[in-house]
């Protein structure tokens, strides 16, 4: 039996709301965050470095040997920037901590912080294993596996965070056409309906608390094929068309905590933009009749219909820049511009609404 703390890339996430946590007030919030992961023990439980931006010799620092002062010096090297190289300062600033390798494995911690967004996924932070090669069976069923929630929990608190999960790779995978993804633990902010109000499968647990609702996939078995398969039965329930929030379309408000009546085609489409598509496709036009594999001509009216509700052309370019930032779209490896890469999606997406046979994948 393979497991899944051994095969299939755990990890833990949290996003919140960028603006309520600006850089210069977040230094205590990232040493407790790096406590708390260092805690879980094992492969994440050595010494911690933040690497700096930009030295040519791919240095790091020691957070403990940093003051408030240094460490925010080297979060600003990792300032977001246009596709031009010039600084974008509205989009945040990003920053890798990583323990030392050793036997090739090693602990990393990835963050966005600063953005000025009011999103509730603006802001994020994601504790992840490298390793190498020969260090591919790695077990973290002791230190992961056993508190890993518990190291969720913590982070939620500690960031005020809008979700947070303990993932893992191979299931997020099987959900990648699907706006809302599962872990084997979720959380919510400010939502206790209707989750409890639908039949969920018997692996499931849920619990309705004060700011939220925590999501459990518990099949039974830490196999990894059972567990993905148990996460993605949860999430097509979740994913149901008939349980998602309705939302307006506009350029400012599309996010996750905004579910449509009906499939979220643009918001989960520029979610999902670019994160599975560079190996397999060669055009966006490709990773778009992909995407849209088994939608009806009905869907893809509607699809139709949310591009022209974005009003992308309308919108200023730091508008613009800034949905697909928050859309974790790095439309930079193709595209010229936000703006080029909105046009080409739509483009695709009318021809397609108007008849076009969509290319087709294995």
């Amino acid at each position: 039996m393979v497991s899944v703390w051994q095969s299939s890339q755990p990890y833990i996430q949290v996003s919140w709301r960028a603006e309520e946590h600006p850089l210069e007030d977040s230094p205590q919030r990232i040493r407790e965050s790096v406590g708390t992961v260092a805690r879980l023990g094992g492969v994440f439980a050595g010494e911690w470095s933040v690497a700096v931006w930009g030295s040519p010799d791919a240095d790091a620092v020691r957070v403990d040997d940093l003051d408030d002062a240094a460490l925010l010096r080297l979060i600003e090297r990792g300032v977001d920037r246009n596709h031009d190289g010039s600084v974008f300062e509205p989009g945040g600033y990003s920053a890798s901590l990583a323990t030392t390798p050793s036997d090739g494995t090693g602990a990393v911690i990835e963050l966005h912080i600063g953005a000025a967004s009011d999103q509730p996924n603006s802001g994020s932070l994601t504790v992840s294993i490298m390793q190498s090669d020969r260090a591919a069976n790695l077990d973290v069923s002791e230190s992961l596996g056993k508190d890993g929630r518990q190291a969720l929990e913590s982070l939620v608190r500690l960031w005020g965070a809008s979700s947070g999960r303990l993932g893992i790779a191979k299931a997020d995978r099987a959900q990648r056409k699907l706006l809302f993804r599962l872990g084997l633990t979720t959380f919510l902010r400010d939502r206790t309906v209707p989750f409890t109000q639908v039949p969920m499968p018997a692996s499931v647990e849920i619990s309705n608390v004060e700011d939220g609702v925590w999501i459990d996939v518990r099949p039974g078995s830490e196999e990894v094929d059972a567990v993905v398969a148990a996460v993605v039965e949860a999430s097509a329930v979740i994913n149901d068309p008939a349980l998602r929030f309705r939302y307006v379309i506009e350029l400012g408000d599309i996010g996750y905590e905004n579910f449509p009546d009906a499939i979220p085609l643009l918001g989960g489409f520029l979610e999902n933009l670019y994160q599975y598509w560079w190996d397999d496709y060669s055009s966006i036009a490709d990773y778009v009749d992909f995407y849209v594999d088994g939608f009806t001509a009905e869907e893809l009216a509607a699809m139709r219909q949310e591009f022209v509700s974005l009003g992308a052309d309308r919108a200023d370019d730091g508008d613009v820049e800034t949905f697909l930032r928050r859309m974790n779209v790095n439309y930079r490896i193709s595209s010229g511009s936000g703006r080029a890469l909105l046009r080409e999606v739509g483009q695709r997406v009318d021809e397609l609404a108007d008849g076009a046979v969509p290319k087709v994948f294995d």
